[in-house]
């Protein structure tokens, strides 16, 4: 490990048989503003916590546990995003790898209101890269998000909908200055706003779309298992009828007036009869 000007540089090469646990792998970021480059085995033991969760070689979410906290690995999002399964980001707060959204249909980041922070253990891998995404409209939008930690910088390009603000901009800030340019507005870059195209689905309405029922992405109360999600969004169920009110449509009568209307007339010409 050397010292640096603006942090610390931690290298670990040319060791085949070291593996490092995850909850390690914590130790060496946590309150430390690290870049590095680790050539490592991430190795799960027994000790290792249940909600740390390894990012399958794909990328894809599809095939995380429920309840992670702590990922490690490259999530990609792509065009192959798999909604029915995005409940299992909500809970996820640190990804130590990379966050690649590309060619997506998202058109926000609802499914992440607990990332913190994503960290590379590569010294030339991009944190964050979004890009190309035509229907991405927020991005980083909780104020519990705190950027990334990389020698390299976050890169957002080429998504025609997406605003990106001052203070966002000042959150992905690694040890450079992050790649904004080409989206709906750049860090602040107000006077060249272009008008934004009509959405008719403005949000991930296909997130709320064929989400499993609440007992089978929730641990129940009493299972003596904290890791499961206990508390996300989607814990209904959509077809759930004590959920959503259905809406009431009137039926009608033969002159076009709707029964409603029909009964109060009724009762608006009983009650001016006894007056008179």
């Amino acid at each position: 490990m050397s010292a640096k000007r603006d942090g610390l540089y931690l290298t670990i090469r040319n060791n085949p048989k070291l593996c490092v646990t995850p909850q390690d792998l914590g130790l060496l970021y946590d309150g430390l503003s690290l870049d590095s480059n680790l050539d490592i085995k991430i190795c799960y033991d027994a000790d290792t916590p249940a909600n740390w969760c390894q990012i399958p070689e794909s990328g894809y979410h599809t095939d995380l546990p429920d309840g992670c906290i702590r990922v490690i690995g490259n999530l990609l999002f792509d065009d192959k995003f798999d909604f029915a399964n995005s409940y299992k980001l909500y809970d996820i707060e640190v990804i130590y790898g990379s966050l690649t959204v590309t060619n997506s249909t998202l058109r926000t980041f609802n499914m992440f209101p607990n990332l913190i922070k994503v960290i590379t253990t590569k010294d030339d891998a991009i944190p964050v890269h979004i890009y190309n995404n035509t229907m991405l409209a927020e991005s980083f939008v909780s104020f519990t998000f705190k950027g990334a930690e990389s020698g390299v910088p976050v890169t957002i390009t080429n998504n025609p909908n997406l605003e990106v603000y001052d203070m966002m901009c000042s959150y992905l800030k690694t040890r450079k200055k992050a790649v904004v340019e080409k989206n709906r507005l750049n860090c602040g870059d107000y006077d060249s706003l272009p008008k934004r195209k009509y959405d008719r689905t403005p949000l991930n309405i296909d997130v709320y779309k064929g989400v499993p029922p609440f007992a089978q992405v929730s641990h129940l109360p009493g299972g003596g298992d904290d890791s499961g999600t206990l508390n996300n969004p989607w814990d209904r169920n959509t077809t759930d009828t004590d959920y959503y009110e259905e809406e009431v449509v009137a039926t009608t009568t033969e002159n076009g007036c709707s029964n409603g209307f029909a009964f109060t007339i009724i009762i608006f010409c009983i009650q001016f009869i006894l007056l008179f």
